[in-house]
């Protein structure tokens, strides 16, 4: 089929319904996010999947359905401008994401997820109660609405950025010549790749993300399902002859399985092997261009940290560090130091060792639409975090040496029962 002759089709032409609704069912319980898919014209053409009951009800209103499906059109049209994923908050004030299905450069529409509540988002994200001039306080007057939606859970924006890029990797396998559906007369092991993708049969329980910002951080995973999404994704890469994908999705698998339950410190040495996984990432990514170096002392595995802290400024490395680096090789480290009452953690950057205001005026010509923001939003809650744990002394120290890179200086008690809310005087 031509790609002039997509212009034809309707998504539904192009996939099975039931397909798109048992990828949707197997994103929600992989993530417990709520998920549909519009046509190119915002307009849902599968079911609700995992939608929050008060959702529903507002779209069986006949006066207040009308601000949903603007609020659809609005993040369709905003993927289809910029060929690429919207984050906004809905007139209610929940976080969604509209991830565009381009079919050999054609848009045909977008998977919409989210509608979950989350207080940690970058103030560049959109929010449609002001640009759409609907008020919350006047549409939630109803005692029963207000309890539905007192009951939508909290996610962190971190947690929330993860999945986006778990979402956008399975819809961008979905989009790919080999998966559409009705225009090619056999598809094969591929076809049956697909259905190990779309049938949710293998998934044992459904997430779970608590009501409080670190409850959703430690959120339940259905891992052994996500593993078997993703292990489907990868041979599927491998008979498409594309080598790096099928490694970097194993690679991602590795990576979400780091993110089983922990309490709120976990072990140093686990902590440095996540920090591994998602650097090795990178270096598939890009390729003889990045190059890192993790360092912990072996006296030193026994050793906890607190959880969700040393990520965001791994991330913040690799991303800053790269985007305004004019040339040669990215250079990552992670090291690891201890005295008797303290342990250290460095992380290092041989980019562009800009401050915060650079940084913007660099990137400002995007608008926020980069991922810029979401990290930095990690980095703030984690030192947050850690002034809250152990006082102001605790706080980050970011050191950025214009030319040279950034150093961010992460440290706290080896006694974590110095904790702020353990001290007695």
């Amino acid at each position: 089929m031509q790609d002039a002759a997509l212009s034809r089709f309707s998504l539904l032409d192009l996939f099975d319904k039931r397909q798109l609704e048992n990828i949707q069912e197997t994103i929600s319980q992989a993530t417990g996010l709520a998920i549909t898919t519009l046509d190119y014209k915002g307009d849902m053409i599968t079911k609700a999947t995992y939608f929050p009951e008060f959702c529903l009800q507002m779209r069986k209103k006949k006066d207040l359905t009308h601000s949903c499906r603007s609020s659809d059109g609005f993040g369709v049209s905003q993927s289809l401008v910029n060929s690429n994923n919207y984050i906004y908050f809905c007139p209610y004030s929940l976080l969604e994401v509209t991830v565009p299905i381009i079919v050999r450069g054609q848009f045909m529409g977008a998977m919409l997820a989210g509608k979950v509540k989350c207080d940690t988002a970058p103030d560049e994200i959109a929010r449609l109660e002001y640009l759409m001039k609907y008020s919350r306080a006047q549409h939630l007057n109803n005692r029963r609405l207000q309890n539905l939606y007192d009951d939508i859970q909290i996610v962190n924006f971190t947690v929330f950025f993860h999945f986006v890029e778990l979402i956008t990797m399975i819809v961008s396998q979905l989009s790919t010549r080999e998966r559409v559906a009705n225009t090619e007369p056999e598809l094969g092991q591929e076809q049956t790749l697909i259905k190990a993708i779309a049938t949710p049969s293998h998934l044992e329980s459904a997430i779970s993300l608590k009501n409080a910002e670190r409850a959703a951080l430690r959120a339940r995973r259905n891992l052994y399902s996500l593993r078997n999404v993703l292990s489907s994704i990868s041979n599927l890469a491998v008979l498409e002859n594309a080598s790096k994908t099928a490694e970097i999705t194993i690679m991602l698998a590795e990576y979400l399985s780091d993110f089983e339950v922990v309490g709120e410190f976990i072990g140093l040495a686990k902590e440095m092997e996540n920090v591994k996984h998602y650097l090795k990432m990178q270096q598939i990514r890009f390729g003889d261009a990045f190059d890192y170096t993790v360092e912990i002392p072996e006296n030193l595995y026994s050793l906890e940290m607190p959880s969700y802290i040393l990520m965001p400024f791994v991330e913040r490395a690799v991303f800053f560090g790269w985007a305004a680096k004019e040339d040669g090789i990215l250079k990552v480290s992670v090291a690891v130091d201890s005295n008797e009452t303290e342990v250290t953690i460095k992380v290092n950057d041989n980019g562009a060792g800009l401050n915060g205001e650079e940084l913007g005026r660099f990137f400002e010509p995007y608008h926020g639409n980069y991922e810029g923001p979401a990290i930095e939003a990690g980095v703030a809650g984690a030192r947050r975090r850690l002034t809250e744990l152990f006082g102001l002394d605790y706080d980050v120290k970011i050191n950025n040496c214009p030319g040279r890179g950034t150093e961010s200086v992460i440290r706290y008690p080896i006694l974590l029962s110095k904790r702020l809310n353990l001290c007695t005087g």
